[in-house]
């Protein structure tokens, strides 16, 4: 279980006043012609509302309330991520967020730009496809350990591989709310990757791996749902097997599944044509188009348009209240109609009843 208390930045304080959390160059690391062409628009924060469910949205309105002057410098977009991430816990979600903040000024993410990351991304050591989910609607991720030798400097430095594993999930959830709303489900195929690789990469490497996890489990605003490893060598199995000893949520979450197995939890579909599914994915060339169209983080300010109108959960669930509305005037109507009838006919009745000829048997 998470502590949510961060230990990779004690000792860091957010400056007093407005909290920026752009890069100071940002108009000239967006292209909004690219943007546009590869489905991102700006949005508000009302048009971003109109994709939440009633309770999402009262979370969200408790958490700018309990902190104004922390909530105050940033969109609906970005702080609902953090609500999504922590179950719709304000006070938690407050917590996380300024966690996130402290760990943005540590690892200095307002001096990053794609060209720190784009051997990374482009390595192919992490692969997401943002239009395919798994059976249980959240969005599906790919971590190839095999391919981590060709990441350039990201696994030689700390803060690049950081901003690496930010921009990636920043992007991610620009695509689709449910992103944030259901979290994600990662496959992790070690196929390649030997126990020699793996040790040589850590130990040349200046990366802390327990700083990484401390910043996935309580700086970034994501949900981790299911972890499911192929392949699996037998230095995982091993690492596996001793960390079952130790009581912990995050390790409830991991399998060790076989290929023919990945269609129980991913529809074929929505599955790699690689693990016998039907997504030929160009990741390449997507990763390229994106990375050109945006340079650095965009934090919820453009959201893929796909996540945007009738799709949103708040519409739906208008769209049943709607419904409900009109079944219950439907019924309304029917009873009132029933209630004239039955009027119609005991006056009827009555003025038969009352009739004098009626009285007298009088024939006419």
């Amino acid at each position: 279980m998470t502590s949510d208390v961060s230990k990779a930045i004690a000792g860091v304080q957010i400056p007093e006043g407005k909290i920026d959390i752009k890069h100071p160059n940002q108009d000239e690391l967006i292209n909004e012609d690219e943007l546009k062409q590869l489905g991102f628009v700006k949005v508000s924060d009302k048009q971003f509302r109109d994709q939440l469910t009633n309770d999402e949205i009262v979370a969200l309105d408790a958490m700018k309330e309990k902190n104004p002057q922390l909530t105050s410098n940033f969109s609906d977009a970005f702080l609902m991520r953090f609500v999504f991430g922590r179950k719709l816990d304000p006070d938690r979600a407050l917590l996380i967020l300024e966690n996130h903040l402290k760990w943005r000024l540590k690892f200095k993410l307002n001096e990053f730009d794609i060209s720190h990351i784009r051997d990374f991304v482009l390595s192919s050591s992490i692969v997401t496809n943002p239009f395919v989910k798994d059976k249980e609607n959240r969005g599906v991720a790919y971590f190839f350990p095999a391919n981590i030798k060709n990441a350039g400097d990201a696994l030689t430095d700390l803060n690049w591989y950081l901003w690496s594993s930010f921009y990636l999930l920043d992007l991610i959830q620009d695509y689709d709310v449910d992103y944030s709303r259901e979290g994600m489900t990662i496959v992790e195929d070690f196929a390649g990757a030997s126990f020699s690789d793996m040790t040589s990469m850590l130990m040349k490497g200046k990366v802390d791996m327990n700083v990484a996890m401390d910043a996935v489990q309580n700086c970034l605003p994501g949900r981790m749902r299911k972890v499911l490893i192929l392949n699996a060598p037998w230095y995982i199995k091993i690492l596996l097997k001793f960390a079952k000893s130790i009581k912990s949520k995050a390790l409830k979450k991991v399998e060790l599944v076989k290929v023919e197995d990945l269609d129980k939890y991913i529809s074929r579909e929505n599955l790699l044509k690689q693990y016998g599914g039907e997504i030929d994915w160009d990741y390449g060339k997507w990763a390229n188009e994106v990375m050109s169209a945006r340079k650095t983080y965009l934090n919820g300010e453009y959201i893929h348009k796909n996540a945007l109108g009738l799709n949103g959960r708040r519409a739906e669930e208008e769209e049943e209240e709607k419904e409900e509305k009109e079944e219950k005037e439907e019924k309304g109507e029917k009873k009132k109609k029933k209630k004239e009838k039955k009027e119609k006919k005991n006056k009827e009745k009555e003025s038969v009843m009352n009739d004098p000829l009626v009285e007298t048997g009088e024939e006419i």
